[in-house]
């Protein structure tokens, strides 16, 4: 995996937090010392990115945020050595690109696993996460929700628990 050098100083902005939570998993590095490919970010109106090398700085003009984030990606992971120029464009076929995760039943993710798939899915370039979680969470005052199902199958078929001594979870025949 290539070392980037990005420099802070010159950033735009919005890229600034998602590259700074990059940089805990990925060799993105402040300095310029050493093997790395150094590179900057320009703002582009054309819906299209574009990366180019001129004397030794690879430059990433982009449009939207996954735009340059996908850039990220294909330089971190390109085979050749960071002294070589690089150059390619991409045109998005889509305005939304994501992934549904499945949250439900015995698939729930903890909140770091979570932002970990959030910044692989960057990488490649997707502006969306979509957590599929059926009924592995409570609605308050709504007690059969999820009647049947996921995690209150054990409590509706057993005994109620004890916060509902007043008033039984079991439906009424």
């Amino acid at each position: 995996m290539n070392r980037l050098h990005i420099g802070f100083d010159a950033m735009p902005d919005e890229l600034r937090s998602g590259i700074e939570l990059l940089k805990t998993d990925y060799p993105i590095v402040a300095d310029a010392d050493g093997d790395v490919r150094t590179v900057r970010f320009e703002r582009a109106d054309e819906s299209k990115l574009t990366v180019s090398t001129t004397e030794g700085v690879t430059t990433v003009r982009y449009r939207d945020k996954a735009h340059a984030f996908r850039a990220i990606g294909r330089l971190l992971g390109d085979p050749r050595p960071v002294t070589n120029a690089i150059a390619f464009s991409e045109v998005p076929n889509v305005d939304f690109l994501g992934l549904m995760l499945d949250c439900s039943r015995n698939a729930v993710h903890t909140p770091e696993n979570i932002r970990r798939w959030i910044r692989r899915l960057a990488l490649m370039g997707t502006n969306a996460l979509c957590l599929y979680t059926e009924d592995t969470y409570e609605v308050p005052d709504e007690p059969l929700f999820g009647y049947g199902r996921g995690r209150y199958t054990c409590l509706l078929y057993t005994s109620p628990s004890p916060r509902d001594r007043t008033r039984s979870r079991m439906p009424s025949s």
